[in-house]
């Protein structure tokens, strides 16, 4: 640029000195004129028209039509792909690394979400399998418990007619005359036995009862069950945000990035034209 400055000041240094003669010639003419001083010194509108009309017509040196062309050319050039200052490309730079570092922390984040939901579908699934397990237990127990029923309905049946059937009397004595002491004693003992055996029954039937109603938090299990699933229905509403928001975050850093790409090169162009 200097030496296009130097080349420029010398053009404009020879057309000065080359119009000082002409003027100094015309001064000269116009003084040594002895006849008419007066008359000469103004001229005639014709001779202005002849002057004007035979005025040399400045014409530009190849270096200075080359200097305009360089000159152009850059201008064009810069308009089309304008530099950055050093402010500019800093803030750029430090703009860059705050995105890196939110980059890592949604990151971070992510990584948090997604072991989370592992455990929380970990433990779903054991929790599932356990109310299978529970469900399978529930229905053999009450499965026993109806053939429990079932069969002391039956003894308690089969207790009330061998108890309360009064016989007539004749066919009573006739039975106590012809049936030996021993058959009494084991009636007796087989309805000893038999209440025994009911007894026994409906103890059992009160446990499987009192098994039932401590069964009762069933329904507290599956209200768990059920906000589970509502937690890991929001979860992953909010995880699917969180992507879109990641995949947005990740289309702006690559913006980022190539505008910075960019602007090196700009910076690279700038320091050689700077170094030529």
């Amino acid at each position: 640029m200097d030496t296009v400055v130097k080349v420029l000041e010398l053009e404009r240094r020879n057309s000065i000195s080359s119009e000082q003669p002409t003027l100094a010639g015309s001064m000269q003419e116009e003084e040594l004129d002895p006849k008419t001083p007066t008359v000469g010194n103004m001229p005639s509108p014709t001779g202005r028209i002849s002057q004007a009309s035979t005025a040399p017509v400045y014409n530009a040196g190849p270096l200075e039509q080359q200097l305009q062309a360089l000159l152009s050319k850059v201008t064009l050039i810069e308009r089309e792909r304008p530099t950055i200052m050093a402010d500019d490309y800093k803030e750029l730079q430090d703009r860059l690394v705050l995105l890196e570092a939110e980059k890592a922390t949604w990151k971070e984040r992510h990584e948090a979400l997604f072991a989370l939901r592992d455990e929380d579908l970990a433990n779903l699934i054991k929790i599932r399998c356990l109310l299978a397990d529970e469900r399978r237990e529930h229905a053999a127990m009450r499965k026993l418990r109806d053939g429990d029923i079932h069969n002391v309905i039956e003894l308690r049946e089969k207790l009330a007619n061998a108890t309360w059937t009064k016989p007539a009397e004749l066919t009573r004595a006739s039975s106590r005359q012809s049936r030996p002491e021993g058959s009494d004693l084991w009636q007796a003992a087989k309805s000893a036995a038999m209440e025994q055996r009911v007894l026994e029954l409906e103890n059992h039937n009160e446990e499987l009862l009192r098994k039932l109603e401590t069964k009762s938090d069933w329904g507290h299990i599956e209200v768990m069950l059920d906000e589970n699933i509502k937690y890991r229905e929001r979860m992953g509403q909010k995880v699917q945000q969180l992507r879109s928001e990641k995949e947005a975050l990740q289309k702006e850093l690559s913006r980022f990035e190539d505008l910075n790409a960019e602007l090196e090169v700009k910076l690279s162009r700038s320091h050689r034209r700077g170094g030529l």
